[in-house]
């Protein structure tokens, strides 16, 4: 069962109109049998759904609505409507203030990320969900309320957003209303394919080739002497070498400066911002981490360069679905599918994070004991060993830069972004990698501390 996460009421007014938000939105393939993957993810739900809708704008998408949320039939769909005001820019991170709180809706790709179309109560928890997906690159439309003060936004109410946008209303989640919404959209479809085919033919059939000019190439007759022939070809003259010429040049060309190596930089000179590398770590996961119908996010693992996520599929999962999320929802991602089709791995490229020239600040000894502080405050065992190490000049071995290290390995329960916050005071600090065990819903970590000479 697909666990839908518990939430306030739901709705939100505007312009004495209630809308609809927090609907559980996926994506609507192309073929046969919508009408059944639609009932079969209502189903799936904990509680059931009792309403849906269909958003054609963009990549088309089915929203599942809910009674208990505050969701009535025949309710304006907020997120739908922002999406068609929106079409221009397929990835858009807006927040807006309405009188029931504050509404986060988030689409990428042209798609409506079903655990950020969201009601907040409290104004600190919007921004901060706000401020961690600013990280994410190519947002076409930033918008939040300027007393927020975050760069490169601006302000628009949803109000003027409803008047551009196509008003799409929840119905019944029964199968004669499903079934006339999906008549719906093919013909909305097949008149958008009719009104454009023109435009589709020259896009789809190559251009003619252009006219060339046959190349008539001549080759030139040689013509030899047949009184010369028994002499064979002539000869090239000998070059007599001339001493005092060849120490002129020599005295011209100037001898090549000699070659100066500077030891290496040492590593703690671009560190990753720890807590950046944390705080991106995290998005991540929350990008990774939408309902996959049949599938389950088993772990996340974040590296300096990349981020893996490993999914499993459940009883009654079926690989086509899976196939359809890396389509839809992860697009910007690499998708391996292991042979039997049971597991499949995500790949995606991490986030951008700050370098810092951090330098050490403590001891070998120093930095040991405060891991066995930590260690002793958390409950939780840190695993540390002490290295000393060298880098080497790539063209000189002769030159290079001594550091050493500590470095730690632990398992917690305990949020990331605490120990980010905890191990900084330590100093120069560089993560090697962070995991996140989705099942038993704990950190695993490991890193480095470099030693103050």
């Amino acid at each position: 069962m697909v666990h839908v996460k518990q939430t306030i009421r739901q709705v939100i007014t505007v312009d004495k109109k209630t809308y609809a938000t927090g609907l559980f939105w996926q994506p609507l393939s192309v073929g046969r049998r919508q009408d059944i993957i639609i009932r079969q993810t209502a189903r799936s739900l904990i509680g059931g759904a009792q309403f849906h809708c269909l958003k054609t704008t963009g990549a088309a998408q089915f929203g599942l609505g809910f009674s208990s949320k505050g969701h009535k039939k025949n309710q304006f769909v907020a997120a739908a409507s922002i999406a068609d005001a929106l079409r221009d820019k397929p990835s858009s991170l807006c927040a807006f203030k309405v009188p029931e709180g504050w509404w986060l809706i988030v689409i990428r790709n042209g798609l409506i990320l079903p655990e950020d179309d969201f009601l907040f109560e409290k104004e600190d928890d919007a921004k901060e969900s706000f401020k961690k997906l600013m990280s994410l690159p190519d947002w076409g439309y930033k918008i939040a309320p300027n007393d927020w003060h975050l760069d490169n936004t601006t302000e628009m109410t949803a109000s003027q957003l409803f008047e551009k946008g196509r008003p799409i209303r929840l119905m019944d989640l029964a199968k004669k209303s499903i079934l006339k919404l999906l008549l719906i959209l093919a013909g909305v479809l097949l008149v958008s394919a009719y009104l454009f085919q023109d435009t589709v033919l020259r896009l789809l059939l190559p251009p003619p080739p252009k006219p060339t000019r046959p190349v008539v190439r001549i080759k030139p007759k040689t013509q030899t002497n047949p009184a010369l022939a028994k002499y064979g070809k002539p000869k090239a003259p000998a070059i007599k070498q001339d001493n005092k010429t060849v120490s002129a040049i020599k005295k011209v060309i100037p001898k090549a400066p000699a070659i100066t190596f500077t030891p290496p930089p040492a590593p703690w000179t671009k560190i990753q911002n720890p807590k950046q590398f944390a705080n991106a770590c995290e998005l991540a996961i929350k990008f990774f981490n939408q309902p996959v119908p049949g599938w389950k996010l088993s772990s996340v693992v974040c590296n300096s360069t990349e981020i893996k996520a490993d999914f499993r599929r459940k009883e009654k999962g079926i690989l086509a679905m899976m196939l359809k999320a890396s389509d839809a929802l992860f697009k910007s991602t690499e998708f391996e599918i292991e042979k039997r089709g049971d597991t499949a791995t995500a790949t995606l490229k991490m986030l951008p994070i700050g370098l810092e020239n951090i330098p050490p600040a403590e001891k070998k000894e120093t930095i040991i004991n405060r891991f066995i502080n930590f260690s002793q405050r958390t409950g939780f065992a840190i695993k540390t060993t002490y290295v000393k190490d060298t880098i080497k000049h790539p063209k000189n071995v002769m030159v290079s830069t001594d550091f050493s290290f500590v470095n730690f390995e632990f398992s917690s329960k305990i949020d990331i972004k605490e120990w980010a916050n905890m191990l900084y005071t330590l100093g120069a600090i560089e993560w090697r990698e962070i995991k996140w065990n989705h099942d038993n819903k704990e950190w695993e970590a490991e890193g480095r501390v470099y030693e103050r000479e």
